[in-house]
């Protein structure tokens, strides 16, 4: 994960992947993978990637470099560096623990397409967030 602290907070290197079903922030070896809903034309990646990176990291986003690429660097404003990786981990170790729980229950059984995948994960977020608000 190519992470740069300034004064002015972080800048996060980011893969972007458009036309995905759904926004999703993954760490895959030492990249981090942004999956976004929207395609590749007139900034509308772009613009949801700033959009969602700011709520995933509750602060302001910018992007300094790579409007016309898939490759793009973001500035997470008034965030160090301890805390872009601290959450970044997170929401990858939620992700490995809800695949690990998946391959638990399908143990004999048929395997899921992709969006039954994804199903089981908003379910899985739900349930987490009704936990925690409890």
């Amino acid at each position: 994960m190519k992470l740069t602290e300034t004064r002015d907070g972080t800048i996060l290197e980011v893969y972007v992947k458009p036309n995905s079903q759904k926004f999703e922030v993954a760490l895959e070896g030492d990249e981090v993978v942004v999956r976004c809903t929207e395609e590749p034309v007139k900034g509308k990646v772009n613009k949801e990637l700033i959009k969602e990176i700011s709520k995933f990291f509750h602060a302001n986003v910018e992007l300094v470099s790579g409007a016309t690429s898939k490759q793009k660097w973001l500035l997470v404003k008034n965030i160090g560096k301890r805390e872009v990786q601290r959450l970044l981990h997170k929401e990858s170790e939620e992700l490995s623990d809800l695949f690990k729980e998946i391959d638990k229950q399908l143990k004999g059984k048929k395997k899921l397409s992709e969006k039954e995948i994804l199903k089981e994960i908003q379910a899985y977020r739900g349930e987490k967030r009704a936990k925690q608000g409890a």
